[in-house]
């Protein structure tokens, strides 16, 4: 990570990834969404998107727009 002073308010201070940190947060993520193929696997697939459908409002209830 590093610090980024706002060039308005110096009293506001940005963090922001360095590439670096965006490699881990990249191989990170790949590994999560691997674990999460891993447990799901031997679950029947019309099940685990009928459950994905049902948790999109709850997300986007809390605010959650990346999903469209």
């Amino acid at each position: 990570m590093k610090r980024v002073r706002d060039g308005e308010d110096r009293r506001t201070v940005k963090i922001h990834l360095t590439d670096h940190g965006h490699e881990v947060t990249r191989a990170v993520f790949t590994d999560h969404l691997a674990n999460y193929a891993r447990l799901l696997a031997d679950v029947d697939r019309d099940l685990v998107e009928q459950a994905a459908e049902g948790l999109r409002p709850v997300l986007e209830a809390l605010g959650d727009t990346t999903l469209n």
